[in-house]
Formats: C-alpha cells, sequence, structure tokens
C-alpha cells in the first residue's frame, strides 16, 4: 500500500514538473539555391530563448553566416532573411529595417563571404536571369547609386543628375532593369507620372 501512495505522488509530480521543464520548439526552412547550394534558415527556442542560424551548405562544404540568441520574442528588423534573389555566383540575404529601408548582404556562394562591407547598402531591384543587382550604398559622408553586373563583375555609379526631378523619399525603390544587351543595360526610373529611361555602358 505504501509502494503504491510512493508510485502515485511521483505520477502527480510528473505531470506538474514535465510542464516546467525546457521545451523546445525548432523551425528550419530549406531553400534550393542555384549550383547545387542550399541555404538553411532555423530558429530553435528553448523556454524564452531563441536561437536563429542563417548556414549555406553544399556537399562537403558549410559555412554558418549568422547565429545570434535572442530573448522573449525573435525580432522583426535588422536579422538576415531570404528572398530568392539568387544569382548564378551569388544570393542576396536581407533585413528590414522599416519603411523603404531593406538592407542586403551580397554573398558569395563559394566562400559564403558578402562581398559588401563598409557602409549602408539598401536593395534597389534586380535582375536574376541577367545577374544585375541595383543599391543604394552610403556612408556617413557619401551617397550613390550602383549597378552590379555580377557576370562582368563590374559596379557602375548612376549619375543622379539623370534621375534629379524624380528624386523623393524612398526614391531606390523606383528604379527597374529594362532590356539588356551585350554593351548596354536600359534603366528605367519610374515617376508617378512619367518613366525617365536611361542607357548605361557595359
Amino acid at each position: 500500500m505504501k509502494k503504491l501512495l510512493i508510485l502515485l505522488v511521483l505520477l502527480f509530480l510528473s505531470k506538474i514538473v514535465t510542464p516546467l521543464q525546457a521545451q523546445s520548439l525548432d523551425a528550419k526552412e530549406v531553400y534550393s539555391l542555384k549550383k547545387g547550394y542550399s541555404l538553411i534558415i532555423e530558429t530553435t527556442e528553448i523556454k524564452s530563448n531563441i536561437t536563429y542560424k542563417v548556414e549555406l551548405q553544399k556537399e562537403n562544404f558549410s559555412k554558418i553566416l549568422f547565429e545570434q540568441e535572442f530573448e522573449t520574442v525573435l525580432p522583426n528588423k535588422y536579422i538576415p532573411d531570404y528572398r530568392n534573389i539568387d544569382f548564378d555566383d551569388y544570393f542576396v540575404l536581407t533585413s528590414s529595417g522599416g519603411n523603404f529601408i531593406v538592407h542586403i548582404e551580397l554573398i558569395e556562394k563559394s566562400s559564403g563571404t558578402n562581398i559588401l562591407a563598409g557602409g549602408e547598402y539598401l536593395v534597389s531591384t534586380y535582375d536574376l536571369e541577367n545577374n544585375i543587382l541595383i543599391y543604394r550604398y552610403s556612408t556617413d559622408d557619401n551617397e550613390d547609386m550602383v549597378l552590379y553586373d555580377l557576370k562582368r563583375n563590374k559596379k557602375t555609379i548612376l549619375n543622379m543628375n539623370d534621375f534629379t526631378e524624380f528624386a523623393g523619399m524612398g526614391y531606390w525603390t523606383a528604379f527597374k532593369v529594362g532590356k539588356v544587351r551585350d554593351k548596354h543595360i536600359e534603366i528605367i526610373y519610374q515617376g508617378d507620372d512619367t518613366d525617365k529611361y536611361v542607357q548605361i555602358v557595359r
């Protein structure tokens, strides 16, 4: 009778203690990138701590691009995410800064290295088929719109005098890549009433 009572007490205590023990909730998203690479974004939650990890993998190659632990909740700003911007040899990680602000990192697949560093980079537009990225680059002293031809590894600073009459809040989000030819790239700036077309020499 005494053993039965002890067993019942232990059973009762186990029902109380179990919910207070560490419980984990894992979420994993796997994205297939060009040239056989995989991008894994994993969230692990234990009690009130959340670990957010971004990892690039291919066969025997693996590199953690971002890993950080947060308390209570996962922030909706300033952590890297993937929005299907996948070029042949590079891909883009984005992080929201609110309003028009979408920060970018341009990751070289072969090394897992962010090749944009030393300043603030905001996504403007891109052409995945032709491997072209346009972004706003700024430092404390300077601000430029840059067209990056990834296939030719060539950066061209856009002449903003061509778009002065259109520039306003969030102006960098209004660019679009038009026709791409061997010697020229057409850039379209979509204004409120009219569009501006500019030819950029490749």
